[in-house]
Parts: C-alpha cells; structure tokens; sequence
C-alpha cells in the first residue's frame, strides 16, 4: 500500500512542477495526491447515459481517473449511468435541489448536471485555475471550489466561491497556503478548506471561510499528514488524512478546533472526497492493484457495509444527489 502511494505520488506531482511552480522553476516534484493519475492509456470512447428508470430515484455519483464519471442508485450502488466529456474529473458535489458539480481540473471548469440528466445544465469557468474540491451552501446556493494552483505559473490557487453557483467567483486565499484540495460547507454557511504550505507542498493545512468575512487559518491541535476529503456531519467538521485509514472529527469555534473523536475505515487506502449522508459514509478508495467505493456505517466505522466496483477506475471523489429538496 505505502509503495503504492509513493509511485503515485511521483508520477502525478512529475507532470505539476510545470504545471503549478512554472517551467522555470528550480522546486523538486511536488507531492500532489496520492491517487492514480489519468492517462491517455485509461480513457475508452463512451457516450453518456442513464437508466430512466433510475432517473426518480436518489444517485450517487463517482469521479474516475478515466475520464468518467459514473452514477449508481443509492444506497443500493448499482451502476446506471455514466457521464463523458470530461478531460480529468475530480472532485463531486451536490445541492440541495440534487443539482451535481463535477470540477473538471484539467480544463478549468466545473460543469453542473441536473438530477439524473446526461447534458451539461451550465458550464461555470474557473478560469487560470486547477479545480479540485468543490461544495455548496445549504443557506445560500453559492457554489464554493477549491482551486489546487494556476497552471502555467508560479502562483498559488484560492478558494474560489461562485454566488448562487454562476457568474464571477470571490477568491480567497490565506496566507500559509499554495495548495488548495478539498472544501466543505457546515450548516450555518461556513466553509472549510485544506490546503499544503509552499511550492514544496508541506503540511497538512486547514482554514474557515466565515459566512461573512475572510479566510482564515486554523490550527489543528492533531498533525494529519496529506490533505484528504472533508464534510460535515451536522455536528462536526470531518477531515480526512490520504496518508491514513482514518477521518477525524472536529469542532470548531472562535477559530479554533477540538478534536472530537477518530474514526477507523477498515479497508481504506486513499482518503479522497468522501460523502456523509446520515449514518452513512460513502468513501471513494484506491489500492496499489485495485481501485473501488466503500460504504460504513456512521460514525462506528470498521469495516464496509457495502463495495462497489462495478465501473469504477481509481475514484477521486463522490457525491450523493437527492431526488429535490430534502
């Protein structure tokens, strides 16, 4: 597992020392995710589809290293859809209408999917951007997009958050971050964020987006050792740890956090974009041979109730879409 993540590591962070600190920069390969990059080699022709039948139901929904994103029932998890047309899917997230963004990190954009739909509803531009994770409101509908660096420069990326999901972003940025990876909102319209200090991609690092005010760093009273997914669970903000098997439960308040309670997910080996529905967590996972999506219960943890793999290719992220407003 651990040799697994290191070659990963190396590949991926091999093609962003151009990408993100620039052509001419002196800085060693930076240590992007530890996840199975897409490849030319990955990707087969397929056309977008869903099951109409599964159209009136709840969805789940998969970004894959091969381009895709593919949907299953939920929580029964058996496949029936898949979108194209993306360049590298990464992260997933709904809103409360069961509207979909998929943030597409290669071709700086995030694209919106109504409900069970196989064309685009709106294409939003992140533009000079890398997005990786994304969230939305349950307050406002603003839709809020973790931008992990600029391509072709030497600059940092931002927390980038679209008011009602269109038109022109605000950015934020903190001042110890490079890195942004993954974004979540809580329910008083809070948003989280990791991130990773420096070119060099140190440190696990954390920060609030107050409803009303700027991004702001926290401490965490834990070390966590490479950005993983985040969410919230109704009483605590989740965070994940790609270098571990574990999520972590915290509260914050007046800018500081506590941690809560530590969770063990038996089985996983990446700790993407992961999903909490009630007392459900649905974790996209990968191995150094096999790649697939694990269901727990929540917050017992141990070992998965259900797997999926039927599709899936080295997953980065989930979401779970409603059918409407719940």
């Amino acid at each position: 597992m651990a040799r697994m993540k290191r070659y990963a590591v190396l590949v991926v962070a091999a093609v962003s020392v151009t990408a993100c600190a620039g052509p001419q920069s002196a800085a060693p390969a930076v240590p992007q995710p530890a996840l199975r990059p897409s490849s030319v080699a990955d990707r087969q022709p397929v056309r977008s589809w869903i099951d109409p039948a599964a159209q009136s139901g709840d969805l789940l929904y998969v970004t894959n290293s091969n381009g895709t994103v593919t949907v299953y029932s939920y929580p029964q998890g058996k496949l029936v859809g898949t979108l194209s047309g993306f360049v590298q899917p990464y992260g997933a997230c709904s809103d409360k209408s069961g509207n979909v963004y998929i943030t597409d990190y290669s071709s700086t954009k995030i694209t919106e999917f109504a409900h069970g739909a196989t064309k685009p509803k709106r294409t939003i531009k992140d533009p000079s951007y890398s997005p990786q994770g994304c969230a939305v409101s349950p307050l406002s509908g603003a839709l809020a997009v973790a931008n992990y660096c600029q391509p072709d420069t030497r600059y940092p990326g931002n927390l980038s958050v679209y008011p009602k999901a269109k038109g022109y972003p605000h950015a934020y940025t903190v001042q110890d971050f490079y890195y942004y990876y993954f974004t979540a909102y809580d329910s008083s319209g809070n948003a989280y964020v990791n991130g990773q200090f420096s070119v060099y991609g140190q440190n696990y690092e954390f920060a609030v987006l107050p409803k009303k005010g700027q991004l702001r760093q926290i401490i965490l009273p834990v070390t966590l050792g490479f950005p993983g997914g985040i969410a919230w669970d109704g009483q605590y903000v989740v965070l994940g740890d790609q270098s571990s098997d574990k999520i972590y439960q915290f509260t914050i308040a007046n800018q500081q956090a506590t941690l809560a309670n530590t969770i063990t997910l038996d089985g996983v080996a990446y700790n993407g974009q992961f999903a909490i529905d009630g007392s459900t967590l649905v974790m996209p996972n990968q191995t150094n041979s096999t790649s697939n999506v694990l269901f727990y219960n929540y917050p017992a943890g141990g070992s998965p109730t259900l797997t999926i793999t039927d599709g899936v290719f080295y997953p980065h992220a989930v979401a779970i879409s409603h059918v409407g407003s719940r």
